[in-house]
């Protein structure tokens, strides 16, 4: 059991590497072979766990309903990708299309057969996450700065594109969420006990605030602060508030169009976040372009508002085209929404957004509980409250991104709360 366990929590470790190295290895090589490096490890865990359980002889019980809600909202993702194949999206063959539903179900349930094989390990949860995650970085440094290699897709001078983070701002979702863990190592650790360790952990931080500021997403920044702030202050326990408000996030930019970009070039904004300019303030009002007629859309209860379009569903109602000078020169397969929350709307319609906002609230309200007496699981319940943010203006948090599967890896973790005997 023990050598099976092992084998299991390192599987685990290479899942998030092997993800990162995917978004390189599909548009450079093939999008199938991609696809299945990306869920090779958890292919191999799933194996391992099905030949136990009939060696064994034994019935798992150990999964709850609430790991069946997150396994409903896959679904709609597979019949999301189900219908852009029928419908005919570019690109997106048969063979890509079960890949990419292999990998959705695959990579969350080998994070549920490490959950069952760790249960009575608290700790291993935010261990295994900060290893896998501190790999995946280590691969994009040596990649980028001794290799040279570099994402295939669009690049902004001065700053880092890492080749296997899915983009420019995707190596955000890598970086911030080793911050918040850092937090918890560096508090844990005591300078008298280990000096060299802390000071590893102390130059590990910087160089990971540093790469947050050479990537230089002012958004990204402004949510780090924003968790930082709510957690020095103990607001933590408002997280189902700030989860309800944030569905507010994109008519509130919206609404802060002129004025935000004012904002962030003035001081002290404009010494963090260098490139504050009129290129600056028109990205991001290309966002909005995109956002406005996607709310309208809904408003006006548009096609598939119900249950979706098909995965990518704004390419099927001519959403993007209807904004063709925004980056004129690439393809409207090419362009997506800078919006999580929105994608999934328009892809897996109010049902799908329903249950996703479902998950939000059932993860938020777990790691509230588990917070209180374990300062691992207040770093882990900080970048769900990250998560839960960034979904609303970036699409690196939408179903396939490498935010998705920490999201995933997060709430296979989730058990039910028990109940106070009053």
């Amino acid at each position: 059991m023990i050598e099976k366990k092992l084998a299991i929590n390192f599987l685990v470790i290479l899942i998030f590497p092997f993800l990162g190295m995917s978004t390189y290895l599909m548009p450079t090589v093939s999008p199938s072979f991609g696809l299945l490096v990306s869920f090779l490890p958890s292919m191999i865990i799933i194996i391992i766990f099905t030949i136990d359980t009939i060696y064994e002889n034994r019935i798992v019980t150990n999964f709850t309903k609430v790991h069946f809600v997150f396994l409903l909202f896959l679904c709609t993702a597979a019949i999301a990708q189900f219908i852009a194949f029928k419908k005919g999206y570019p690109n997106l063959s048969m063979a890509v299309t079960i890949s990419r539903i292999l990998q959705l179900f695959t990579i969350y349930i080998s994070f549920l057969i490490f959950n069952y094989y760790n249960k009575n390990d608290n700790k291993i949860q935010y261990t295994v996450l900060f290893t896998s995650l501190s790999v995946l970085l280590l691969l994009n440094v040596v990649g980028y700065f001794g290799i040279g290699l570099a994402a295939p897709f669009r690049e902004i001078d001065g700053r880092i594109n890492f080749p296997f983070s899915g983009g420019v701002y995707g190596a955000n979702n890598i970086i911030i969420p080793l911050i918040f863990l850092l937090f918890y190592y560096l508090k844990k650790i005591k300078f008298t006990e280990n000096p060299i360790l802390k000071l590893a952990l102390w130059l590990y931080l910087f160089m990971c605030f540093s790469f947050i500021f050479i990537i230089n997403a002012r958004l990204f920044i402004l949510t780090l602060i924003i968790v930082l702030v709510i957690f020095f202050f103990k607001f933590e326990k408002l997280g189902n508030t700030i989860t309800v408000i944030s569905l507010f996030t994109l008519p509130f930019l919206i609404s802060l169009r002129f004025f935000l970009p004012i904002v962030l070039s003035a001081p002290p904004f404009n010494i963090l976040l260098q490139r504050v300019d009129v290129r600056g303030i028109t990205t991001f009002n290309n966002r909005i372009y995109l956002w406005e007629p996607a709310l309208e859309w809904l408003e006006n209860l548009g096609q598939g508002v119900l249950f979706g379009n098909g995965y990518k569903g704004y390419y099927f109602i001519r959403l993007v085209e209807k904004n063709s000078y925004i980056n004129p020169g690439f393809l409207s397969i090419d362009k997506h929404l800078h919006s999580a929350t929105l994608e999934i709307l328009l892809s897996q319609g109010i049902f799908g957004y329903t249950l996703f906002f479902i998950i939000f609230l059932i993860l938020v309200n777990y790691y509230i509980y588990k917070s209180k007496d374990d300062l691992g699981y207040k770093s882990l319940y900080m970048i769900v409250l990250y998560i839960i943010l960034v979904s609303h203006y970036d699409g690196n948090v939408a179903v396939f991104s490498l935010g998705f599967y920490i999201l995933s890896y997060l709430y296979a973790n989730v058990k039910p709360i028990p109940k106070l005997n009053t």
